[in-house]
């Protein structure tokens, strides 16, 4: 009987303890697997942007990214061509930068303009 009570308590106690585990902290995320993912939802917003999901006529091309001054916190660039929305036979030129932190964006800058 002993044994029986023992075993409940071990049980008890593993799963008492078991809750209290943080799974991030048990693997830890090195800086080049935030990049990615900080990438990863950059482009994201880039491909579900309304500008060029409505007139793009080219894929987002990756510019570069940019290490920003805070703790996970980088800063993405793309480009795309799109229909113009003042003369659809022109091709303009949007650039977007877009800004993540802690994996949220958390600022954009977009801008368009004719194509060189």
């Amino acid at each position: 009987m002993a044994k029986k009570w023992m075993l409940v308590l071990l049980l008890v106690l593993t799963v008492s303890f078991a809750g209290c585990v943080n799974k991030d902290s048990l693997v830890e995320r090195t800086n080049d697997s935030l990049l990615e993912e900080s990438k990863d939802i950059a482009e994201a917003y880039v491909l579900n942007h309304e500008d060029y999901m409505r007139y793009s006529v080219t894929e987002p091309v990756f510019l570069g990214s940019e290490k920003l001054d805070c703790s996970n916190c980088w800063s993405f660039t793309y480009e795309f061509d799109l229909i113009s929305a003042k003369d659809p036979d022109v091709i303009d030129t949007a650039t977007i930068n877009v800004t993540v932190k802690d994996l949220e964006v958390v600022e954009t800058v977009y801008s368009q303009g004719m194509k060189d």
